[in-house]
């Protein structure tokens, strides 16, 4: 599912799940004042236990119990306040994600590669990260049929195309057989080459969630800093060739902006 900031309606945000996800699974993000929806959640009424959240310190993450729900509570918006729902939860500090409902993630230490140092954990809300060319080390992934090096990198359109509105970024798993795409973006006119995240912070985290021996990823490749679009990116949804879908996917717009 591709997501243009420029296609969505003003002052619309929403929950996103790809179709083939199951109902009980789930992405979420989470921060101390919580995030707004004018529209409310396709997931509301959100359960509020089972989730799991992807903690990380010291080089080291696991999985530990948490919760979300979701609250109504007036909200500020381009046009004035209105009724709306927050997204609130109760996760440790250095969360990068809750997870819930995906099949053979459980509670416990996660094998991990990398571990993006600048993603805001649950008390923050700056999607600014860096941008350009800067790349993440090269990822040396022990698979069960032995070491494997990947690398992430980014192919952007021409600045007039940007400008056109038809700028469209895509990031490149290179090195594990033939080169996958991760996600395709549309640029933004407003910003141009210049507001693309560089792979280093596109990419949030990257090990093995569910035990299988294979690459899973966390990426959030939104090409401006004003919303964000996490995705969860399953080996085992992996793709010889191609595009590599997004499993789980949360997707939030500030609704005090108008986005057009």
């Amino acid at each position: 599912m591709l997501i243009r900031p420029r296609a969505i309606a003003c002052l619309t945000a929403a929950l996103l799940a790809l179709p083939s996800v199951a109902e009980t699974a789930g992405l979420l993000h989470l921060r101390a004042e919580g995030y707004a929806f004018v529209d409310g959640l396709e997931t509301s009424p959100l359960p509020a236990d089972g989730w799991l959240a992807l903690v990380c310190a010291d080089g080291n993450c696991r999985l530990e119990p948490a919760r979300a729900w979701v609250e109504r509570a007036s909200v500020d918006t381009h046009d004035g306040t209105v009724d709306g729902e927050v997204l609130r939860g109760d996760a440790p500090p250095g969360t990068l994600a809750l997870l819930r409902g995906v099949a053979g993630v459980q509670a416990g230490p996660v094998a991990t590669e990398w571990i993006n140092p600048r993603f805001p954990d649950v008390s923050a809300g700056d999607w600014a990260g860096e941008h350009g060319t800067a790349a993440p080390p090269t990822l040396a992934w022990s698979a069960a049929t032995g070491l494997r090096s990947v690398s992430l990198v980014i192919e952007e359109a021409s600045a007039e195309a940007c400008w056109s509105g038809d700028c469209i970024a895509r990031w490149w798993l290179h090195g594990d057989g033939e080169p996958v795409v991760l996600s395709r973006t549309a640029g933004d006119p407003v910003f141009g080459r210049a507001g693309l995240l560089a792979p280093a912070d596109a990419l949030v985290w990257a090990g093995d969630l569910d035990g299988d021996g294979r690459l899973d990823l966390l990426l959030r490749p939104q090409p401006r800093p004003d919303y964000l679009d996490l995705r969860l990116l399953l080996g085992r949804d992996r793709p010889a060739t191609g595009e590599w879908p997004a499993s789980l996917q949360f997707y939030w717009w500030d609704p005090s902006n108008p986005g057009c």
